[in-house]
């Protein structure tokens, strides 16, 4: 009768009345929280049994709030991705290989995150079958992406050290064996949060992406969190340090003491990334279900997480915009490639000891 009689009252009602503040009432085998003017029931050991459920109208907006930003996203994702297979230098460079990888894990979610959403448009249930399968390649793309950031900023701290110690860099394939275990762990993780009792599918009245089981209390789910922590921890330590090494490059070798603006933008990119992660599993792990517009909240960081890095790639890489001009302009080269000097002594006059050098330039084009 409660649960009745409660669902009739508008939101807009509890929300004038309680401007603000979270109340909490006991009875007996639960509490009924009020928060933020609205009324959630919860049992004493946490589980939300019973809580206002979103109107179609919200369910509506949400999806929108979902689909459309992913859905103008995922064209640019494409673009970044076939400029990067068309950049001559993809063999010997680690770091493409890398961002191709990364690319890929954002498209996917990016795709599975509209599609979930036209089924909110829609207020349509998903069939279980497909929502597992849906599910599960949207959780373990988000794994397998939380393992190859911080393994591309130790690949760049890397290169970056090998450059200023002239120590032997390491071999032009060594990082493709690790990006395969990226994928593999992505997977692990996956079968791990299902052994730990978190079943993670789209829900139409948490208008979302959420848990549902006893998560809460498993030890193995406890174990996953505190492992991706660690790799997102080790992920900033990294881009500090590559910074660090940027900055003292800079000064030992070109004797200037201030800061590039492309290492600023190294530094606040991958901060800004690492950080956006690790609220995003955080309020996964730690916000209560019975907060108001929580699932709505984290699935909504979770979509800007994935869409922004093909627009930040397309703007600050120069390489990248050039393959991607040259994709739409077939025939032409590459522009304003460097041009590279050789010098090679062709004589030496004894008497006066002074040597001729013959200095010739040119310029390598790649034609596609």
């Amino acid at each position: 009768m409660a649960e009745l009689f409660l669902g009739e009252i508008p939101k807009q009602v509890w929300s004038w009345t309680v401007l603000c503040g979270h109340f909490v009432f006991k009875f007996g085998v639960f509490k009924c929280e009020l928060d933020f003017g609205y009324f959630i029931f919860v049992s004493k050991s946490g589980q939300l049994l019973w809580h206002m459920p979103y109107t179609e109208n919200e369910q509506f907006w949400t999806g929108i709030a979902y689909t459309i930003p992913c859905l103008l996203t995922i064209p640019f994702h494409f673009l970044v991705l076939f400029a990067l297979l068309r950049i001559p230098q993809l063999r010997r460079r680690a770091a493409l290989r890398m961002m191709i990888s990364l690319t890929v894990c954002e498209l996917l979610q990016t795709i599975f995150l509209a599609f979930g959403g036209t089924y909110l448009i829609l207020g349509v249930e998903m069939n279980p079958i497909l929502n597992f399968i849906h599910s599960m390649i949207l959780e373990a793309s988000w794994a397998a992406l939380l393992i190859m950031h911080p393994l591309f900023v130790l690949e760049r701290l890397w290169f970056i050290r090998s450059n200023m110690i002239k120590v032997e860099k390491a071999p032009k394939y060594f990082f493709d064996p690790v990006l395969a275990v990226c994928w593999v762990g992505g997977i692990l993780y996956t079968v791990g949060y299902q052994l730990g009792g978190d079943q993670f599918h789209l829900q139409l009245d948490e208008c979302g992406w959420v848990s549902v089981g006893n998560a809460a209390n498993s030890v193995i789910i406890h174990v996953l969190y505190y492992c991706k922590m660690a790799q997102l921890g080790i992920g900033v330590v990294a881009t500090i340090a590559m910074f660090v090494l940027m900055v003292i490059r800079r000064r030992r070798g070109l004797d200037q003491s201030k800061i590039k603006a492309y290492e600023l933008r190294y530094l606040i990119q991958n901060t800004v990334q690492f950080v956006m992660i690790i609220f995003n599993m955080y309020g996964y792990h730690f916000i209560p279900a019975s907060v108001p517009y929580q699932a709505q909240v984290i699935n909504l960081e979770w979509v800007i997480i994935v869409i922004h890095p093909a627009f930040i790639t397309i703007l600050v890489n120069r390489e990248i915009r050039i393959s991607m001009h040259n994709m739409f302009h077939k025939g032409s080269e590459i522009s304003r490639t460097p041009i590279q000097l050789t010098a090679t002594v062709i004589g030496l006059n004894k008497s006066t000891k002074v040597h001729t050098i013959e200095i010739k330039k040119y310029r390598k084009t790649y034609f596609y």
